[in-house]
């Protein structure tokens, strides 16, 4: 590893600090990112992360020094608060990903979210930019939300705020009151970093993300006022986007397309951005990131965010051959990343370019016989019985954990970002290789997926077994931790039903999993998955039902026990009224009593198994105890009763 690093660095070639560093960063995180910083004093703190995190502390210092026209280091520690902590959280954007048209979701989701993610990834480049700050001084970056160190000096402070209400008043004017950019800062000492309290400034920091998050628009309304209260829309009067279902503006340019029976469809130039964005990123080896317009790039493959300045490129390695000799002149202004491939130097690089490689989960879905994303749907499957799976899972009390998870001894700005660093790397690199298996590339789409969570569409059976192998990976990923775990959940809907309405359905699933208890989880709870509504525990629950269903499917889809067990089952499972998880009217153990008996009756007198399974059944309900299952709040009925609805919905689902 050392000879090939050596080998890489003699690439780097350039004059520029900002470019060699810059350079260096992404060759360290490579090579370093999977070593420890020490084997002795530090062994759970990757070198990587140590030496950004030292180096963005480092970078910092200087300008405090420089500022402030300090010759020692002495002066820098008498300074009170040399450094600022600054976080940024984008609201809204799970209604703004998710609320478009189900006939037009497929083709346009993907670049929907993609260009979310460039969002975030343009606001914290500008900030970069105009602060003067390097990569290694972004501490943590997850979904919408980013914390980043800056020099804390008036100079530093006066910047910000006139690039946070630029960068605000332009993402009013794109997207209206849909996205809403929270930044704020907190004040760092010395003695925080070294007496290992940086805990208590992070969880100042959300808390002032959190409380702006609450009064959105703050500023705005006293700058707007008209804007934000006086009456807007014309309703039917005017057209609307195809596949936003948006109001075109007066004068607003409009953009005609086909569907896939050739009718002739209007969208917005944003819309259609978002739809190429999908469509680029599913060719691209290459994503170039510009500070200024690259007049040597053909502009289909171009994409400016929200007017802000930076410029994005997706490239083929042809496309990039043919553009790399003409690169030279853009110094420091370029940055050439790899897509989800680390092999990003070589003699052929070129000079004065800033290299990397990023990861990125989803770049990658099923397409039809004309190469466009596969609608809902054919996801859906072709069975009697069509259904559409929304999954979305995230890791547990991950908040929490950053604000009091590590020790005493362990609370350090290094280990903040190996922890998000890693998290974040298991949901945009190793997904892919998840995903990658055939039975889930043809019926699956990764929406988003990164720092800790993900959300995908497909058909509903499919995603259930990706989900636990998600699970099982992630297990394996956090060395079985078990103070992290992912919980989620999954709606199954109809392929045309509402992709916004679905979002919240498979959150809402997610959250009742979160929720979720068990008995002896000392008030614990979480580390589950709901199926169907009904939220199980990983590790005492979900098994169990899966191993029950695929017993009951078995046994219904040989003939072994005719369909009449099912339906008898859900109607006495109807008429019990289980409340609190008691059943409330005793009376149906007898009359199902009654129907078992006659079903076992109607069962094969050779086939004592399925007689014997019947009478099972039937006793475990009566007691409310099966031996293999010990920790539950469930009355066995309702799980029993979940079982057999999975089973029959799987049968009723097209095997391919």
């Amino acid at each position: 590893m050392w000879s090939n690093f050596e080998k890489e660095v003699k690439f780097i070639q350039t004059d520029s600090y900002l470019v060699f560093s810059e350079s260096l960063y992404a060759l360290l995180f490579k090579y370093t990112c999977n070593i420890v910083s020490s084997t002795i004093n530090l062994p759970d703190v990757s070198l990587f992360d140590h030496l950004k995190t030292t180096a963005a502390i480092a970078a910092c210092l200087y300008d405090v020094a420089k500022q402030n026209d300090y010759s020692s280091l002495n002066e820098i520690r008498e300074f009170a608060k040399p450094l600022l902590l600054v976080g940024g959280d984008i609201s809204g954007i799970q209604n703004y990903i998710y609320d478009i048209l189900s006939k037009s979701a497929a083709k346009n989701l993907k670049g929907r979210s993609f260009y979310v993610q460039l969002l975030v990834d343009t606001i914290i480049q500008k900030l970069l930019n105009e602060l003067n700050l390097f990569s290694s001084n972004v501490i943590y970056s997850s979904g919408g939300g980013f914390y980043m160190l800056a020099a804390n000096t008036p100079d530093t402070k006066e910047k910000l705020e006139k690039v946070v209400h630029e960068i605000g008043k332009k993402i009013l004017e794109k997207h209206g009151t849909g996205l809403y950019l929270a930044m704020e800062t907190e004040e760092v000492t010395i003695d925080s970093i070294k007496n290992k309290t940086i805990h208590e400034n992070w969880k100042n920091l959300t808390e002032k993300l959190n409380r702006q998050k609450r009064q959105r628009f703050k500023k705005q309304l006293v700058e707007k006022y008209d804007y934000f209260f006086e009456p807007t829309g014309e309703g039917a009067e005017l057209e609307r986007d195809a596949f936003t279902g948006e109001e075109f503006l007066e004068n607003e340019k409009k953009i005609s397309l086909k569907d896939t029976t050739g009718v002739k469809q209007v969208i917005k130039p944003y819309t259609e951005q978002q739809i190429r964005l999908g469509q680029l990123l599913k060719k691209a080896d290459h994503w170039i990131s510009a500070d200024e317009e690259l007049g040597i790039i053909d502009r289909k493959v171009a994409v400016e965010i929200c007017e802000l300045g930076i410029y994005h490129y997706f490239l083929t390695e042809k496309d990039l051959k043919n553009y790399r000799s003409r690169s030279h002149d853009y110094k420091g202004k370029i940055r050439i990343f790899n897509v989800n491939d680390t092999n990003f130097l070589d003699l052929e690089n070129g000079i004065n370019n800033i290299f990397g490689f990023t990861l990125y989960g989803g770049n990658k879905y099923p397409t039809d016989d004309k190469g466009e994303p596969l609608s809902f749907d054919k996801l859906a499957g072709e069975g009697d019985l069509k259904r559409l799976g929304f999954l979305r899972m995230d890791v547990d009390n991950l908040g929490a954990i950053f604000a009091s998870g590590f020790t005493d001894e362990k609370r350090t700005f290094s280990r903040y970002s190996s922890l998000s660093r890693s998290l974040d790397y298991f949901f945009k690199g190793f997904i892919n290789t998840i995903w990658e298996k055939e039975e889930y590339n043809r019926s699956t789409f990764i929406i988003y997926s990164g720092g800790d969570d993900l959300f995908l569409v497909g058909r509903w059976d499919v995603l259930l077994e990706m989900a636990e192998e998600i699970r099982e990976k992630f297990r394996e990923w956090t060395c079985h931790n078990p103070k992290l775990t992912i919980s989620g959940g999954v709606a199954v809907v109809d392929e045309k039903f509402p992709v916004l309405k679905a979002s919240q359905m498979a959150g809402d699933a997610e959250e009742d999993a979160k929720e979720h208890d068990i008995p002896n989880s000392s008030g614990k709870p979480k580390n589950a998955f709901t199926v169907l509504s009904m939220p199980l525990n990983w590790d005492t629950e979900y098994f169990w039902v899966k191993k029950l269903k695929n017993t009951v499917k078995e046994y219904l889809e040989s003939g072994r026990l005719s369909r009449s067990f099912a339906s008898k089952l859900h109607s006495h499972f109807a008429n019990a009224r289980i409340e609190n998880h008691k059943i409330t009217r005793l009376n149906v153990l007898w009359l199902m009593a009654y129907d078992f008996s006659r079903i076992a009756g109607a069962v094969k007198k050779s086939d004592e198994e399925a007689k014997s399974f019947v009478h099972d059944v039937k006793n475990w309900i009566f007691t409310n105890e099966h031996p293999e299952l010990k920790t539950t709040n469930y009355h066995v009925f309702e799980l029993i009763n979940l079982a057999v609805r999975w089973a029959e919905l799987e049968l009723r689902t097209n095997k391919e």
